[in-house]
C-alpha cells in the first residue's frame, strides 16, 4: 500500500442500511428520492428487489475507506459538506440530484393556471389546446419543451445560441420555467441532501474556501453541479461528475475500486476513479459485442 493518502471524506445522502431506507421510505427524508426509490412498488418489494444489494455496497465503501483512514459521514447534511471540506483534500458525496425534468408532483397549480402563467409570458402555444385543464398533458408538454430546448430558445435566445450539449440545455429550460411558475412549481436542478434540496450556489458555498482537492459528485447526473463549481473555483478544484443517470450500484462499486486502486498504485484520486471509469466502460463494450446476434 502507498504510504501516504489524502485525507478522505466520504458523505452520504443515500441510504447506506435498513433503517434508513425505511425512514425514506416512510417520506421522513429525501422525499424527492423517495419517489425515484420506489417507483410506484412497496418498500418491502423495493429493498428485497433492489436495494439490499445497493446498501451491501455502501458498507462496503465505508468498509474501505474506513480502512484508509477517511472520514464516513452518513445522512450527511450541507453543513457537513462544510466541515468535510475544510479537513479533507479528497470529498466524495454520494447523493441524488433533482434534475431538469419535471415530475408530476412538481406541478402546485392546475394545468389551467399553469398554461394561464405561460401565456402571460408569451408562451401559451406550447401546450396544445387539446390539453388544456388536463394537467397530465400539461406536464408532459412542460417536459417536451425542456427536453427540446423549446424553453430555453423561447426564453432566452441569446443562451441558446451558445449553448450545445443537451443535458445544459434542458437544465437551463427548467431553470427558464422554474422562474416563469414560481410558486406553482417545485424547482428543478437541486442537489438533495438530509436537510433538504439546495441549489448549485448554495452548495458551492459551503465548500470550504480554501478546499483545492479532488470533489467526486458521484451518483448524481451532475453536470450541472459541477459546471456552476467548476465556474467559481476554476482549476482548483477537480470535479469527477456525470452526464447521464447513474446506477447507484455501480457507481458504489467503482467508487470503491478507486479508493482501493489509489491505494494500491498512488495517485490523485480523480485519476483513480477516471481509470475504474475507463474499465467499466471497455467492460460494457465487450459484453454489448458478446451479446449481438
Amino acid at each position: 500500500m502507498v504510504e501516504s493518502l489524502p485525507q478522505i471524506a466520504v458523505l452520504f445522502a443515500l441510504p447506506t442500511d435498513r433503517a434508513m431506507f425505511d425512514e425514506v421510505a416512510r417520506g421522513e427524508v429525501l422525499q424527492d428520492y423517495r419517489s425515484l426509490l420506489l417507483r410506484g412498488s412497496s418498500a418491502e418489494a423495493t429493498w428485497l428487489h433492489r436495494y439490499t444489494r445497493v446498501a451491501a455496497a455502501a458498507q462496503e465503501l465505508i468498509a474501505v475507506a474506513g480502512d484508509l483512514g477517511a472520514s464516513i459521514w452518513t445522512r450527511a447534511t450541507l453543513g457537513m459538506v462544510r466541515e468535510a471540506s475544510a479537513a479533507s483534500d479528497v470529498v466524495i458525496v454520494v447523493g441524488h440530484w433533482k434534475g431538469w425534468t419535471v415530475a408530476e408532483s412538481d406541478l402546485c397549480a392546475d394545468g389551467e393556471d399553469v398554461i394561464g402563467r405561460l401565456a402571460d409570458a408569451g408562451l401559451g402555444d406550447m401546450i396544445d389546446v387539446d390539453g388544456r385543464g388536463d394537467s397530465r398533458r400539461v406536464w408532459h408538454a412542460l417536459n417536451a419543451a425542456i427536453e427540446n430546448g423549446e424553453m430555453l430558445r423561447r426564453t432566452f435566445p441569446d443562451i441558446a445560441a451558445t449553448v450545445e450539449h443537451p443535458s445544459l440545455v434542458a437544465a437551463l429550460g427548467r431553470d427558464a420555467l422554474d422562474d416563469l411558475l414560481q410558486d406553482q412549481v417545485t424547482r428543478g436542478n437541486r442537489v438533495e441532501l438530509c436537510d433538504g434540496l439546495h441549489t448549485p450556489a448554495a452548495f458551492e458555498a459551503a465548500l470550504a474556501p480554501g478546499f483545492q482537492g479532488d470533489l467526486d459528485l458521484a451518483t448524481c447526473s451532475s453536470v450541472v453541479l459541477a459546471t456552476f463549481i467548476g465556474r467559481r473555483r476554476g482549476n482548483a478544484v477537480k470535479i469527477v461528475h456525470t452526464i447521464d443517470l447513474v446506477d447507484p450500484l455501480t457507481c458504489l462499486i467503482a467508487i470503491t475500486a478507486a479508493l482501493r486502486r489509489m491505494a494500491a498504485y498512488g495517485g490523485p484520486y480523480s485519476r483513480a476513479r477516471l481509470d475504474v471509469e475507463a474499465q467499466l466502460i471497455e467492460i460494457k463494450k465487450e459484453l454489448r459485442l458478446e451479446h449481438r446476434p
